[in-house]
């Protein structure tokens, strides 16, 4: 089964989104957390960090990559 552009653009913007949306530090509720980069920077914050990023570069994906532009050729 072969997806279309359509689908497979729905599906990166909703794992993107997804990502957008977690908070890393549901995770790690209750539980005594202490910096670990630069004095200020624990291993949640590098999560959410990196999670944020991912989704960002999915969306990055499909706008410069899914999505061709009218103007130009491949």
């Amino acid at each position: 089964m072969s997806l279309t552009t359509k689908q497979k653009e729905v599906i990166v913007y909703v794992l993107a989104a997804i990502l957008m949306v977690i908070r890393v530090d549901w995770w790690w509720w209750g539980h005594k957390i202490y910096p670990l980069v630069f004095g200020w920077l624990s291993i949640p914050m590098i999560y959410q960090i990196l999670v944020w990023l991912a989704g960002w570069l999915l969306v990055a994906y499909v706008v410069y990559k899914v999505w061709p532009r009218e103007n130009e050729t491949e």
